[in-house]
């Protein structure tokens, strides 16, 4: 996929991978780091958070919420009852585009303010999240195979972004983001997200960390790979 010229000068140092598998902790390690050798750096978090379907999909979710009743074998329940929602929801090709198309303009005018007009007066930009799991986002809500993945990982809004200069996915089994969560995410969920964000990754060529390492390990392997 072509990514446009980048007219700053700024490094752009950018954080996937499903939760639990420690993004968060890395993005604030390497700022620390870097804030500790004085230079300029900001941290920031680019998900997208829905604006014209922030109230329907709020809805969704109680009323998904109250048919699934109690959660029951660690949210197994509801998460079944999502992913049934979910395809009768998207199940018309038109509903999808539209929700994947305001989706893309919304995050794309989100991270203008916090990727791209930050890297013209910082060294560094650090982003936990970013466009990569946005696509996971809609893959997983479209029940996408792994060659739509990739399709729709080369649609050419997506080249509009800035592209990061480094691009972590810290990997984790589905497993461990379910013991580390704790808060009712269901183990099958992860592991779909897994796969997903893996086959992404190797397309795209990211930086595949073993997310089960100790934390200062995987800070200074992410050092080096960037070279501070």
């Amino acid at each position: 996929m072509k990514t446009r010229t980048r007219p700053d000068k700024g490094i752009f140092i950018c954080f996937t991978g499903m939760d639990g598998s420690g993004k968060t902790t890395q993005c604030q390690k390497i700022i620390n780091y870097l804030s500790e050798k004085n230079y300029k750096c900001r941290y920031t978090r680019c998900r997208w958070d829905p604006i014209l379907f922030g109230l329907t999909r709020r809805i969704t979710k109680v009323i998904i919420g109250l048919r699934a009743g109690k959660i029951q074998d660690g949210g197994s329940l509801q998460y079944k009852h999502l992913k049934k929602t979910k395809k009768h929801i998207f199940r018309h090709t038109f509903v999808r585009l539209i929700y994947l198309y305001v989706g893309m303009i919304e995050l794309l005018f989100e991270s203008f303010f916090k990727v791209n007009r930050p890297l013209k007066s910082n060294k560094y930009v650090v982003c936990d999240r970013h466009m990569f799991d946005f696509m996971i986002d809609m893959s997983v809500s479209f029940n996408y195979s792994k060659q739509q993945v990739i399709k729709l990982s080369q649609h050419f809004i997506f080249s509009l972004f800035v592209k990061p200069d480094h691009q972590f996915l810290i990997d984790i089994p589905g497993e461990v983001g379910y013991t580390r969560k704790q808060d009712g995410t269901s183990l099958e969920y992860l592991e779909e997200r897994r796969n997903i964000y893996l086959t992404l990754a190797q397309h795209r060529k990211m930086h595949i960390i073993d997310g089960t390492r100790p934390i200062e390990e995987i800070a200074h392997q992410v050092r080096q790979i960037v070279g501070i």
